[in-house]
């Protein structure tokens, strides 16, 4: 489970994060 400014580094960009977030949605 992926929670928004937890277990995220710091220096992440949003778009890596979106894409992450994308990947674990499914």
């Amino acid at each position: 489970i992926f929670n928004l400014g937890h277990g995220i580094t710091p220096d992440a960009d949003p778009d890596n994060v979106s894409r992450m977030i994308e990947a674990v949605r499914g």
